[in-house]
């Protein structure tokens, strides 16, 4: 734990016994070797339940990462399907987009998700206009 030796330990305790004194000597050595063993406990506890906090918020992460991805999968589905249904014309910004949406990573299936829905509002400005 701290790394020390026979002697060194040797010597702390000829310290000790000098300055407790031999009645009081096995008295301190129990609280001290008690308040050690509560300070071991506490910072193993932390340590676990830090680990334990650690893995719940990268499971989040990874579960919100593929709920993203799989809807902006199923964005991208439903404007292909939209695009079929418009008698096969097909919108040039959309189009670009669904070419690599399969293999795109999710961070870039969202920005290719938020530039869809930007063309389709300024395709719908224009119309109304």
């Amino acid at each position: 734990m701290f790394n020390i030796g026979f002697t060194e330990f040797l010597v702390i305790g000829v310290i000790a016994l000098l300055v407790i004194g031999p009645k009081q000597l096995p008295e301190v050595a129990r609280v001290v070797g008690k308040l050690l063993g509560e300070i071991k406990n506490a910072t193993q506890e932390l340590s676990g339940g830090l680990l334990e906090v650690t893995r719940e918020v990268k499971t989040s992460i990874d579960e919100t990462k593929t709920h993203i991805a799989n809807e902006g999968r199923k964005i991208i589905n439903d404007v292909t399907q939209v695009e079929e249904e418009s008698h096969g014309e097909k919108v040039p910004a959309i189009d670009s987009h669904l070419s690599n949406a399969n293999e795109a990573p999710s961070d870039q299936i969202i920005e290719n998700t938020k530039q869809i829905a930007e063309n389709e509002n300024d395709s719908d400005g224009k119309e109304k206009l």
